[in-house]
């Protein structure tokens, strides 16, 4: 994500001082003195976001795969799983 995608940046003393006033639905830059430390989103989105990152991954080894012809025809898959 970048440093411009995100609309809110919050410094660390404000987190401190009133974080339910902080904590939005949409993700946010937190600094300390200045400094980019983290990026603070919604537990849920996190998930989602690991969850869709890791499809992805799958996906692009798949298809790295398929292009070196490492592949498995239909009938080797179900043989290999047992469902002939």
């Amino acid at each position: 994500m970048s440093k411009k995608l995100l609309e809110d940046v919050v410094s660390l003393s404000d987190l401190k001082a009133n974080p339910r006033k902080v904590v939005t639905r949409r993700p946010f830059l937190l600094t300390n003195r200045g400094r980019e430390v983290a990026v603070i989103q919604r537990f849920e989105d996190y998930e989602r976001t690991e969850k869709e990152l890791r499809f992805m991954k799958v996906v692009a080894l798949g298809l790295l795969d398929a292009q070196k012809g490492d592949t498995t025809s239909v009938e080797q898959a179900r043989g290999a799983l047992g469902l002939e």
